[in-house]
């Protein structure tokens, strides 16, 4: 049996008469468990209740990105993103994947909105955690034999990044312009035979033209967009910002295929490394202080639960 789907303001009057003083609203996955641990982290020493719902679990249950900005649009509209009754005061973060919502223009700007610095959560975890450990607790080895197998943590997300920037270029042009011929966030590298080989150059023409005409652009002008935002990426790659605009989830598949054919150490566990790798990751948040993973969204945090102090 289905379970009974609320209106907006009948959700909201159930949000009333709850004793909790935040409500979190996350995406799903790997983020219920993640924001759990930050705000058990940063909130509950200061007496500061807190309940975390996904996108599921909202009016409509169908989920996703979308579901959570069209409730949170819903509560902006009702006025209702903060609000007080029968004297209980109660307020909504909504915690998002970035994706390329700034690049594109269309992140929202509200105290109540938090955004992830990566384009996913996955990035996150990935920038701020001991890849070298999680991939240890993952396969079964030693931190010395998972060093061997990808060598420096920077070095190995940059060659991995900077081998399929071709790939997110035409992610990035595809997702801005609203167009879809194949080459989307949504699935990892055509472009990249097993996600490690190098850049079949075929391929990417083939791609290259397809979006050129979608957009009626000559050859010359599509590459000198093309080049925009490939130059774009480099530099953010160039600073250090390697998951800016490349999906995170994409990691797993890219660590896996390189363990498929690196990893030969007598019985290592070589099964679902990419997913068991972000699992030993998300064990490394708040696990010691202060936490690094924490951090970024501390500041944002505060500004919603400070009149609750």
């Amino acid at each position: 049996m289905s379970r009974l789907v609320h209106s907006p303001s009948a959700y909201v009057r159930s949000l009333q008469m709850s004793k909790q003083d935040i409500f979190v609203f996350v995406e799903g996955g790997l983020d219920r468990s993640f924001y759990d641990r930050l705000l058990h982290n940063e909130i509950s020493r200061k007496n500061i209740s807190y309940e975390i719902r996904a996108a599921k679990e909202l009016p409509g249950e169908t989920g996703g990105k979308s579901t959570l900005l069209s409730f949170f649009q819903s509560l902006k509209n009702l006025g209702k993103l903060t609000d007080e009754s029968l004297g209980k005061k109660f307020s909504c973060i909504f915690f998002l994947d970035k994706d390329i919502d700034d690049f594109s223009r269309k992140k929202i700007k509200s105290p109540h909105v938090i955004y992830t610095s990566t384009y996913d959560l996955e990035g996150h975890l990935i920038s701020c955690g001991d890849l070298i450990l999680a991939i240890a607790d993952s396969c079964g080895i030693t931190r010395i034999q998972a060093t061997k197998l990808i060598g420096n943590q920077n070095d190995f997300l940059k060659n991995s990044i900077l081998n399929w920037q071709d790939w997110v270029t035409l992610c990035m042009i595809s997702q801005v312009e609203s167009i879809n011929i194949g080459c989307t966030y949504e699935r990892g590298s055509a472009i990249n035979e097993d996600g490690v080989s190098d850049v079949d150059h075929v391929k990417l023409n083939k791609f290259k033209i397809s979006l050129a005409l979608k957009l009626a652009l000559s050859e010359d002008d599509f590459e000198n967009l093309y080049l925009q935002y490939r130059n774009r990426l480099t530099r953010e790659i160039s600073k250090g910002n390697f998951l800016r605009f490349f999906k995170g989830k994409w990691f797993g598949f890219i660590l896996q295929q390189h363990m498929n054919k690196h990893l030969k150490i007598p019985d290592a566990n070589q099964n679902s490394i990419g997913d068991k790798v972000m699992v030993a990751l998300l064990g490394q948040v708040a696990s010691k202080s202060p936490c690094c993973c924490c951090e970024p969204f501390c500041q944002a945090i505060d500004k919603v639960t400070e009149n609750f102090l």
